[in-house]
């Protein structure tokens, strides 16, 4: 069944948010915290009734991704290469502070 002028029109609109949320760096976080919480790349499977929650946000996590992969998959890859960056520069602050408190720990 073809789509209805609206529902043509529905899809254009969200073609062009998610093309504008996804083309600033807060909005990439945003995302990418939407779909860390909605389990994109990790089992949602507890062996409790948790499993039954987290299912739930994957799936609307899911409508969200799939609109990016469909819509601007350039940007999706952008901000995975903004998080790992991100996360570089995580690990890199925490070895440091390792250090500087062995470092100060050895003087006492």
């Amino acid at each position: 069944m073809p789509k209805t002028e609206a529902q043509l029109n529905e899809d254009a609109t969200e073609k062009s948010d998610l093309i504008w949320l996804m083309s600033d760096p807060r909005g990439r976080r945003l995302m990418a915290g939407l779909l860390g919480r909605g389990h994109i790349d990790t089992t949602t499977f507890t062996g409790n009734s948790e499993t039954y929650a987290q299912e739930g946000a994957r799936r609307l996590a899911l409508v969200y991704f799939r609109g990016v992969e469909r819509f601007c998959p350039d940007k999706y890859l952008t901000m995975k290469q903004e998080q790992n960056a991100e996360l570089n520069k995580k690990k890199i602050r925490e070895e440091h502070k390792k250090q500087t408190q062995s470092k100060g720990s050895n003087h006492g």
